[in-house]
């Protein structure tokens, strides 16, 4: 059988065919080992930056540490105390306790040394992101701080030492001489440290004034939610009014008492005694 052009013709073409495939298949086999090699060096290097964080994260583990406080009577800052038992070669070696506001050394104070603990105490002034250290020798490990915030309530001090109130009135009337209010929500903020680790608020109640003079006040019964706080939802709260001259103001207040003294005062609202009835300034 003698072979014809159109014969050799197409089995050049197949043979053209299965060689492009071939390569095709080549350069996609060669496509796929480039991305995963790819991959692999990405993943490598993500490890490496994760284990060097994790590294600059936790620092040397010198021991265990804990920190305690107590707050200023006047609430403008807090004693704190150190307790450090070091697990490290360099125990009982120099050790200094630093507190730190950034970069800058706000106080800082030698530790002392028992033969088993470190101890240290400090004044520290009220302020947010603190970070407090320890070190020993050379050796430095942070206790708490902003990037990891093992004492939150030390770390943002300033906003532990604060206490506050207020109240939202969400309706109103007057009618047959007296004032009554709709819904109304009171909160109330106690400090999260104390001078004597008791934080409760004691009593709360709200009160119509006219310039200084009360006029009326209602007692709330307060329900204690998380982190040292209190709330309270009242509705139909009445106050009898006196008779009021145009343009007179009264004000309505939440006033809250801590069990270390405090007060803590917010104006929720004002009206003005207008013809016919009051109108509401502010709420």
């Amino acid at each position: 059988m003698r072979i014809r052009f159109v014969h050799i013709a197409l089995l050049l073409s197949i043979t053209a065919l299965v060689l492009s495939l071939g390569t095709a298949w080549q350069v996609r086999d060669a496509d796929y080992t480039d991305q995963i090699n790819d991959l692999i060096l990405q993943n490598q290097a993500l490890q490496a930056r994760l284990d060097a964080l994790t590294g600059e994260k936790s620092g040397p583990a010198l021991g265990t540490a804990a920190l305690t406080a107590a707050a200023w009577s006047d609430g403008s800052g807090a004693d704190i105390v150190l307790t450090l038992d070091p697990v490290c070669e360099q125990a009982g070696d120099p050790a200094r306790l630093r507190v730190q506001l950034g970069t800058q050394t706000v106080t800082e104070t030698q530790c002392r040394w028992d033969g088993r603990v470190y101890t240290a105490a400090l004044a520290v002034p009220a302020g947010n992101g603190y970070t407090y250290t320890v070190t020993i020798g050379s050796d430095a490990q942070t206790i708490t701080s902003p990037e990891d915030p093992v004492y939150p309530e030390l770390v943002y001090l300033s906003d532990s030492l604060s206490a506050y109130c207020n109240l939202v009135v969400s309706d109103w009337y007057v009618r047959d001489n007296a004032l009554t209010l709709g819904p109304c929500y009171a909160h109330i903020q106690t400090p999260l440290l104390g001078a004597d680790g008791d934080l409760r608020c004691t009593e709360a109640r709200l009160v119509l004034k006219n310039g200084d003079a009360v006029l009326a006040s209602v007692p709330i019964t307060l329900t204690e939610g998380g982190s040292g706080s209190f709330e309270s939802e009242v509705t139909g709260a009445a106050f009898a009014l006196p008779a009021l001259e145009h343009g007179e103001q009264m004000d309505l207040w939440l006033e809250a008492t801590l069990c270390d003294g405090r007060s803590l005062t917010a104006c929720a609202a004002t009206w003005y005694a207008m013809p016919g009835g009051f109108s509401m300034a502010a709420g």
